[in-house]
């Protein structure tokens, strides 16, 4: 048995997907652990989600924008970092997007209990369109083949780290 906060119809419009998602941006900004999860078979639309296009963005633009909008509201009271790390889990095999030519990397339990992957690279944003480019970056660093549902799906899993 699973729960779930939210799952949308095929019809769901991007803007009312991110306005569920909207108060996130805060949560992350006010030290909060985060995670927008888009599951799916092969051309379920998981990219399209999380991506969008140009005219109608999808999460990954709309929750960043508000993150940077919230950072720029709060710039009187303190000074907020954001950087970001973008991994492939690919065959069992987890690779740095904005680093492909990096080590073998591994998941390992930091003394706070949390998880990390030391090594891994992050990158210093300060707007929506620094991460756009390291997004754009990344994407083509994945793994892709082709299946009997999509000629271009990615393989891999792919996890965007915004600290």
């Amino acid at each position: 048995c699973f729960e779930f906060d939210q799952v949308f119809s095929p019809d769901t419009k991007q803007v009312q997907v991110f306005e569920e998602a909207k108060p996130l941006a805060t949560s992350v900004l006010d030290g909060f652990c985060v995670c927008i999860f888009a599951y799916g078979q092969t051309g379920s639309g998981k990219t399209h989600t999380m991506t969008g296009i140009p005219d109608d963005p999808g999460l990954n633009t709309r929750v960043l924008k508000e993150l940077f909008r919230i950072r720029h509201e709060r710039a009187g009271e303190y000074v907020i970092n954001i950087s970001l790390s973008i991994t492939e889990i690919y065959n069992e095999t987890i690779r740095d997007l904005l680093n492909p030519s990096s080590k073998k990397l591994d998941v390992k339990q930091n003394a706070d209990g949390t998880c990390g992957v030391p090594g891994l690279s992050e990158e210093k944003v300060e707007s929506v369109d620094d991460v756009m480019n390291c997004i754009s970056k990344a994407g083509k660093n994945r793994a892709v083949s082709s299946t009997d549902m999509n000629e271009q799906s990615s393989r891999s899993h792919s996890i965007v780290t915004v600290r």
